[in-house]
């Protein structure tokens, strides 16, 4: 193919056309809610249901990649393979069983009466049980087809990337946060509607239910056609014909949240949003709504949602461990679960690399705290709103009682400080990124070394002297209160470390188990 060949291939790809491998959310008019999942201690698909126009909190629930059809071959070849030697060892233990309990009747009798017949039967029984050689190659040839199959099925996605999704194409979608796919299950009754088939996540795919057409909910829409990144679509599995289908009532105790399920004769269309475009080299930068650790070098400890004050507020802290130098230094301890953010862009829709500015304007985002779905924000200290202080109390005096005379050089504003706080998305939770060096790119790089600007105050984040933590019994555990300063210093500088997905799965398994049981002990579930 020549230079030409290719660019005209190209030109199909991308712009205002759905591609393999985009990152979606499907949103339902109808219901006012993006479909979604929990995707780790919770496999349901759901409706998550919008609070008026604000969009749902958790939503990297929400998100999707879109990919063409998988094949299984060797996945269903394997599977019903380890199905066989399961049924066969239950059959030989079985057996075994059976000539135990024949060998305890045999003991009433006389040696001498045993007939060779018996012998013969006994010394064939020892012959069986040697171990079967070829089900041992047979095994590991299939796991290597598998494996092949599995990379047979990544090269297919880069080489196909980009290309546009067509109406009548089939393809499968990937729940992001934990890497499994939507799957239909016919043979399984829906929860909510028992007339419905049940849909969850399916972890390793294999099975015909993750297959999905795509048909448009418009008539004049053709067969091969591109799909539109704003188009109103219905999907269907091609083997069942059965449609994705959002459930008529709200689960118990939980308003906002439908069941999704499969239907033949019932329907849901479903409005494309796309969040961002296949890239390749995502991992390289921090995109919208990652996960991220807010990490401070020069203390070795990581901004976190800390522990409650006198007045029942949570506190805003920086955390670590630091042990003596007699001892090893434990990992474990640092990587506090309170310190996980996911970062946000002003509008959650909009996924891609985070970028320093956008048409010459510095770009604005929030952090969510992922353990307390609470907002990183700014706010006014209450003492300066305290109407009992005393004016003259407040006087600064010096060594010999007399009070002294300020210059008029200090900061007579309000002072602001850092609070964790909101459930909902404010101006207050706006914060701006600078790069502490010189970047080659517009983009936030991966572990970037950053300055945090409060929008609203235009201060920075400044981080306290780390001292031993009294609300943690553990040797060498340090904490400090971070502030809000009006120099941008570089010993402040934090680091957007990256968090790996497998501490997002424990840390939302927790919180989803100690949903389930709130739940179930107020009779919800």
């Amino acid at each position: 193919m020549g230079a030409d060949d290719e660019e005209s291939a190209l030109e199909g790809r991308g712009g205002n056309f759905l591609g393999v491998g985009d990152e979606l959310t499907l949103y339902s008019e109808d219901h006012n809610g993006y479909l979604g999942a929990e995707g780790f201690a919770d496999n349901r698909m759901l409706l998550y249901q919008c609070y008026g126009e604000a969009k749902p909190i958790k939503f990297t629930d929400c998100l999707f990649r879109i990919l063409p059809q998988y094949t299984y071959q060797a996945h269903k070849a394997l599977k019903k393979h380890k199905k066989k030697m399961i049924a066969k060892a239950e059959a030989e233990a079985e057996a075994a069983a059976d000539a135990a309990r024949s060998k305890k009747g045999k003991k009433g009798k006389n040696k001498l009466e045993v007939t060779e017949e018996e012998e013969d039967a006994d010394e064939g029984e020892e012959e069986e049980k040697k171990p079967d050689a070829d089900a041992g190659f047979t095994m590991n040839k299939l796991h290597e087809q598998y494996e092949g199959e599995i990379e047979a099925n990544r090269l297919m996605v880069e080489d196909q990337a980009g290309s546009n999704i067509t109406y009548g194409m089939i393809v499968q979608l990937l729940h992001i946060k934990s890497n499994k796919f939507v799957c239909m299950r016919p043979k399984v009754v829906a929860s909510a509607e028992r007339s419905c088939s049940a849909m969850d996540l399916c972890e390793e795919g294999g099975t015909s239910g993750v297959y999905f057409r795509v048909e448009s909910r418009y008539k004049f829409r053709e067969q091969g056609a591109p799909v539109l990144k704003t188009d109103e679509i219905y999907l269907m599995n091609p083997k069942v014909e059965q449609y994705i289908h959002v459930a008529g009532m709200s689960l118990p105790m939980q308003p906002h949240l439908r069941e999704v399920n499969a239907s033949q004769a019932l329907r849901s269309r479903m409005k494309i949003i796309s969040h961002s475009q296949y890239d390749i080299d995502a991992a390289k930068t921090t995109k919208g709504n990652q996960i991220i650790r807010l990490y401070h070098p020069e203390s070795d400890t990581c901004l976190c949602a800390g522990s409650f004050n006198k007045h029942g507020k949570r506190q805003v802290q920086y955390l670590g461990f630091q042990p003596e130098e007699t001892n090893p230094s434990d990992e474990i301890e640092k990587n506090n679960s309170m310190g996980l953010w996911e970062v946000e862009k002003v509008d959650p829709l909009e996924g891609g690399p985070l970028e320093y500015i956008a048409m010459g304007m510095p770009c604005h985002y929030r952090f969510r705290n992922v353990a307390s779905n609470l907002y990183l924000s700014g706010r006014i200290a209450e003492k300066n709103f305290d109407v009992n202080s005393d004016e003259e109390g407040d006087e600064e005096e010096d060594e010999e009682g007399n009070v002294k005379i300020k210059s008029g050089l200090e900061d007579t504003g309000p002072k602001w400080e850092l609070a964790i706080e909101d459930e909902s998305r404010t101006d207050d939770s706006l914060f701006t990124l600078e790069t502490t060096a010189f970047s080659a790119t517009n983009n936030i790089d991966a572990n970037a070394p950053i300055r945090v600007q409060h929008l609203r105050s235009g201060r920075f984040i400044h981080a306290g002297e780390a001292k031993q933590n009294k609300a943690d019994t553990f040797d060498g555990a340090v904490a400090s209160k971070p502030s809000l300063g009006t120099e941008a210093l570089d010993e402040h500088t934090l680091v957007m470390q990256t968090v790996e997905t497998e501490e997002c799965r424990d840390l939302t398994l927790i919180l989803t188990l100690i949903l389930t049981l709130t739940l179930t002990l107020i009779g919800g579930v």
